[in-house]
């Protein structure tokens, strides 16, 4: 067992540990690693966020590591294969969802618009510092709902107000560690 102090709801089991000591709240604009967070958040929609991580090699193989280039040209026959594959969550409407937002991730591209930079110009590239939980449900309410209605606006699916603050958590946007977890004032570095 390590002695850091970490986020009390990353402290059960070695994949949610790896998880946040690793990747979760570091700041991310590659275009790429945001949509596959976007993606994860997706399917973790109503279960455990353990289900996803224990799916995750199975859905980053399945899905191309989520290049939205790739997912983006998905027709009926793989997306009818993937869903008798169990690496994956094999339900079909969040397999939609993914691919909807690739072909929308892919359109922005093509006309200049990489996917990391909009959702963090929606921020103006600020990262959002609370010392608790309370404080990131109450005070940024209004932000996750306002990236929540462009997301909407533009046509990306499964985009409701928890998964949208659990994406930005994730990619680093607010930053959701806990004041006295190690990762709190390195989020940006490592």
């Amino acid at each position: 067992m390590d002695s850091y102090v970490r986020c009390s709801r990353f402290s059960r089991g070695e994949l949610l540990q790896k998880y946040h000591d690793e990747e979760w709240g570091i700041a991310e604009l590659d275009s790429q690693k945001v949509f596959a967070a976007l993606s994860y958040q997706t399917f973790q929609a109503g279960l455990e966020w353990n289900v996803i991580l224990k799916k995750r090699a199975g859905l980053d193989e399945v899905f191309f590591n989520f290049d939205y280039n790739k997912v983006s040209e998905f027709d009926v026959v793989k997306i009818n294969s993937m869903l008798h594959d169990s690496r994956i969550i094999r339900n079909r409407r969040k397999v939609m969802a993914v691919i909807n937002n690739a072909r929308i991730v892919k359109q922005m591209h093509q006309v200049g618009q990489p996917f990391g930079d909009y959702i963090w110009s929606l921020v103006d590239y600020e990262i959002f510092c609370y010392s608790n939980l309370a404080e990131i449900d109450d005070a940024l309410n209004i932000l996750v709902k306002r990236i929540m209605k462009d997301l909407k606006q533009k046509g990306f699916q499964f985009v409701g107000i928890k998964s949208t603050k659990y994406f930005l958590q994730a990619i680093g946007i607010i930053n959701g560690h806990e004041s006295d977890c190690f990762r709190y004032n390195r989020r940006l570095t490592e």
